[in-house]
């Protein structure tokens, strides 16, 4: 028998998964045993394939939620340092309603989707609740205000690394 990888090399050693013959280069070792480099990865995992339907809902659930969770961070912005919790318990929700959506699926597709809507719903909210707060939306002012109160800003990145670090896969 020989190596699928390297066909002049004899082996006695099969992949666990796949049963594929393997020689001990191209073997890598897991708790079940010896595996070919193909069954090794991660990628193979059905934890780590998410379907484009799954990840557009999952867009959705993660810009609705974080808009609610950024416009209330906005409205509370008076309280200051206390944003930071806010923020940080906020992001865990944005990034539970995420994974909920997903079917718990992980991987970097994933986490870059959530990224960005946190952070796409943190900017929306910002946009709204000022609009409506102002009755205008003059970005010098809305800068303006982002400087005399720097912790709304501070909480929205709190939000947006919060949600990703929820649903990254340890």
């Amino acid at each position: 028998m020989f190596c699928y990888r390297h066909p002049k090399v004899e082996t006695f050693l099969r992949c666990q998964k796949c049963e594929r013959p393997i020689c001990t280069d191209c073997s890598r070792v897991s708790v079940v045993g010896s595996r070919c480099p193909e069954c090794a990865t991660n990628k193979s995992s059905p934890l780590f394939q998410v379907g484009a339907d799954r990840l557009a809902l999952g867009a959705l659930a993660g810009v609705s939620s974080s808009f609610a969770i950024g416009w209330l961070l906005f409205f509370l912005s008076g309280l200051g340092f206390f944003l930071i919790w806010g923020g940080l318990l906020g992001g865990g929700a944005v990034g539970e309603a995420v994974l909920r959506t997903i079917r718990r699926k992980r991987g970097s597709k994933v986490e870059i989707m959530t990224g960005v809507s946190a952070l796409v719903g943190m900017v929306l909210a910002f946009c709204a609740w000022y609009g409506t707060r102002a009755g205008g939306m003059d970005p010098e002012a809305m800068l303006g205000f982002l400087h005399m109160r720097p912790y709304s800003l501070v909480a929205a990145g709190i939000v947006i690394f919060s949600a990703v670090s929820r649903v990254r896969f340890f």
